[in-house]
């Protein structure tokens, strides 16, 4: 029996170029088109649209140029579909306060929804942010159990504590004082993120019996 970490997530082939240029692409910059279009005083609707056509071409050029799905466009298509949807619900602070769960949530059904497809979420996330080639990963997928168990229960508690996350903040929204709720809610939201961010890194080191 041999103690080691699993070699599926290791930091030492994380490339920084390999996270910002995702990062950017697939979340900052349709983020920061629905910025501007709205300070410039577009409506929030149209600037959600905007936001969404940016992800859309960003997705399907990846589909039609490397036959993968980008799951950061995907996500933020998503998110931008489903705020246009929220923001048409307008004149109740406690919807606007609630809106601001989506995010989370979406991101917690999505990663909950794909321990049922062939991959997990956390295979697709992870895979932009490492130098090796998606053969490489693929072949590391296909070959070693630990690796899939890994991504498969990240996806799950990342997954359920987004969900559970946005989930109480609606609650929040809905049954405390609309004063209270608007400050509780974005806390809340940081508290998950710390949570899970921490679990991940105790998981990751902690130490696994290998045949």
């Amino acid at each position: 029996m041999q103690k080691n970490s699993p070699p599926s997530v290791s930091s030492s082939s994380v490339s920084l170029r390999n996270i910002l240029i995702p990062l950017g692409r697939d979340i900052l910059i349709p983020y920061l088109i629905y910025y501007i279009a709205y300070k410039s005083g577009i409506s929030i609707q149209l600037a959600f649209i905007l936001g969404a056509i940016w992800s859309a071409l960003t997705f399907l050029l990846s589909l039609i140029r490397k036959r993968q799905l980008d799951g950061l466009a995907l996500f933020m298509l998503v998110i931008m579909i489903a705020s246009l949807v929220t923001s048409l619900i307008a004149g109740n602070p406690r919807i606007m306060v609630a809106k601001e769960s989506v995010i989370s949530g979406v991101l917690g059904v999505l990663s909950l929804a794909s321990l049922a497809s062939k991959r997990p979420a956390f295979f697709y996330l992870i895979k932009k942010f490492f130098s090796m080639n998606p053969e490489e990963w693929e072949q590391r997928w296909d070959q070693n159990a630990e690796f899939r168990r890994v991504l498969r229960l990240m996806s799950l508690v990342w997954g359920a504590g987004f969900t559970v996350e946005a989930i109480v903040r609606v609650i929040i929204a809905f049954m405390l004082p609309i004063q209270t709720s608007i400050i509780l809610s974005p806390i809340l939201m940081y508290v998950a993120i710390i949570v899970l961010v921490l679990w991940s890194r105790l998981y990751i080191k902690k130490p696994r019996s290998v045949d």
